[in-house]
């Protein structure tokens, strides 16, 4: 996924393509943060 931002200049398609990917990335990093926080919580 990383590669991403190297494909960006190549196609339009890859583009959003990337942007996308990225989205993704950053909506599971926060998942993972809140689920620690919640089973900190718990515990």
């Amino acid at each position: 996924m990383r590669k991403c931002r190297y494909y960006v200049h190549f196609e339009t398609f890859q583009k959003t393509n990337c942007k996308i990917f990225e989205q993704i990335r950053k909506l599971t990093e926060m998942i993972v943060k809140l689920q620690r926080r919640v089973w900190w919580e718990m515990e």
